[in-house]
């Protein structure tokens, strides 16, 4: 009778223990509390400068401090967006437009153009 109630609890073990996506450094994001205050568009001033161009983002994944600043100026001929993961949408960038955004919480924030779902970035905030 023992020995079945064993194999179960090993089994769930195995099942649910063994969820965890392989190691590795854990994406942080901030609370949702955090809201726009984390991440404000239409910043003032300038800091890590990203290209789009050929339906990238380039580079697609950058480093800045905190209250510090990201740059993206759309250097292709078809608009795009910066969009936040459960963030806040930056606006749509004409060709030859510019937008700026001031990152005042640590984390890590993925983004994405919504008119290209295949182009998307990461700003990590240290």
């Amino acid at each position: 009778m023992r020995v079945p109630v064993m194999i179960g609890a090993v089994l769930a073990l195995a099942v649910f223990g063994g969820c965890g996506g392989g190691g590795g450094t854990p994406t942080t994001a901030p609370s949702p509390s955090a809201g726009s205050a984390a991440i404000q568009c239409n910043a003032t001033g300038s800091g890590s400068a990203v290209e789009i161009k050929g339906n990238a983002y380039n580079p697609g994944s950058i480093t800045v401090a905190v209250n510090g600043q990201a740059d993206w100026t759309n250097n292709d001929g078809v608009s795009h967006t910066v969009s936040f993961d459960g963030g806040p949408d930056c606006g749509t960038l004409a060709g030859g437009a510019a937008q700026s955004v001031l990152f005042t919480v640590a984390g890590t924030y993925p983004y994405r153009c919504n008119i290209h779902p295949s182009m998307k970035g990461t700003v990590t905030v240290q």
